[in-house]
């Protein structure tokens, strides 16, 4: 790995490239009024800012059409929490002098204005060509290539959380032997980290054994010293952690390929906070892992009162 390092053959194949500086954009036009509209493949919905909804609604001569919408909420765009959606309106859009008739999700409290979502991309059989700059759109059975705009926001405005940090970057080489005292620096950097994890495993350990022996009833420092080898020997066993079965498998009988959708139930605010906790605790001990599979497990959480026991949200 270090003699890739030091072949300087192998930089000059990597091609560098700029980062995108933000999601891709189009002009639409409602009311001979300009919109920047996000393409982003990553939405469910295509939605749109109540703020920029008012504007429109102000300055439009026809009426527009407004749905009510039961039993949906949002989440992504708005933060951490879910926004709940009681609208839906359908505006005429004008992109490449086409009149496309898009639904919109309201949303409140969006930075954002229009967002193209999965749902009109799909219905116009869209693709999206970064190489060109450009979507390809499918109405009435005609084909527009619509080309991107100038983006009206900031990377930092569109993601949350991520911030992208600009480098310079430097087509020297530095010297072998300044690249072999930092790759040195990593490697003990690297067994110095792993070293510190095991300690604090075994600390937590030996904590654990020791809080047993405490309260034990064998006073003998001989019968001790077996019960202490006896804990460290079969420590796992002893842990407050819960285990895993490591010699039974589970066979889940499947008749299709279909995926199974059942029905949603939404965590209390005032749980949630316990459910976080215990889905944590879970994926820490490897008993359930992440996973983007369209398999749905619903499951009903219900908060537990157990006496006699350590408090704490039991789920």
């Amino acid at each position: 790995m270090f003699d890739e390092l030091t072949n300087e053959d192998n930089y000059n194949k990597i091609p560098i490239k700029p980062v995108a500086e933000a999601l891709p954009e189009i002009v639409g036009k409602i009311n001979k009024d300009e919109y920047h509209m996000i393409i982003d493949s990553g939405s469910q919905a295509t939605i749109m800012s109540e703020k920029y909804y008012n504007e429109i609604k102000e300055k439009s001569v026809q009426e527009i059409l407004e749905l009510p919408v039961t039993n949906l909420s949002i989440i992504g765009v708005t933060g951490i929490r879910s926004k709940k959606i009681d609208k839906q309106v359908m505006i005429e859009v004008e992109i490449e002098n086409k009149l496309f008739q898009i639904n919109f999700l309201v949303v409140k409290a969006v930075n954002l204005g229009i967002i193209l979502g999965c749902d009109f991309l799909r219905e116009h059989n869209a693709t999206i060509d970064f190489e060109h700059g450009r979507i390809k759109l499918e109405l009435d059975n005609e084909v527009l290539n619509v080309e991107f705009s100038e983006s009206n926001y900031e990377s930092e405005d569109i993601v949350n959380g991520i911030k992208l940090i600009r480098c310079n970057y430097i087509n020297t080489l530095v010297s072998e032997d300044e690249l072999k005292n930092s790759w040195n620096n990593i490697e003990f950097l690297c067994k110095t980290q792993t070293e510190n994890m095991k300690d604090k495993h075994n600390d937590e350990k030996d904590k654990q054994i020791l809080e047993i022996l405490k309260h034990c009833e064998v006073k003998e420092n001989e019968d001790l010293n077996k019960l202490k080898n006896i804990l460290i020997k079969n420590q796992d066993i002893f842990s407050d952690e819960p285990g895993c079965i490591k010699n039974y498998e589970a066979k889940l009988n499947i008749t299709n390929e279909k995926p199974f959708v059942g029905r949603s139930y939404p965590i209390p605010y005032s749980k949630r906070e316990g459910v976080r906790k215990e889905i944590e605790n879970m994926l820490k001990g490897d008993i359930i892992e992440e996973s983007d599979s369209p398999y749905s497990n619903p499951l009903v959480c219900v908060r537990k009162e157990i006496e006699n026991m350590l408090k704490g949200d039991i789920i």
